[in-house]
C-alpha cells in the first residue's frame, strides 16, 4: 500500500448554483504512471444561487473588506 498514491482534482471553488450529482472532481489511485482506481466526485445536495453579493464573495474578499473597513475606521 505504500506504493500507492492519491491524485485528487478539484477546482479551488465552485460557484452557486449546484445541483446534486453535479461532477465535481475527480480520486485518482495511482502506482507510477499506472492507475488502479478512479472515482469521480459528485455534489451530495443541491445549492441554489444567493441573490446576495456579500454571499457570492470568495472568503479572501470578505477578509479583505472586513480589514479595508478596519483601517478606513482607524484612519479618520
Amino acid at each position: 500500500i505504500s506504493n500507492f498514491t492519491v491524485e485528487i482534482s478539484v477546482p479551488a471553488f465552485v460557484y452557486a448554483p449546484v445541483s446534486a450529482d453535479e461532477v465535481l472532481g475527480e480520486v485518482r489511485l495511482l502506482s507510477g504512471d499506472k492507475v488502479f482506481a478512479c472515482a469521480t466526485l459528485l455534489a451530495q445536495s443541491s445549492i441554489e444561487k444567493s441573490e446576495n453579493s456579500e454571499e457570492q464573495s470568495t472568503l479572501f474578499d470578505r477578509i479583505k473588506n472586513i480589514l479595508t473597513g478596519w483601517f478606513v475606521k482607524w484612519k479618520n
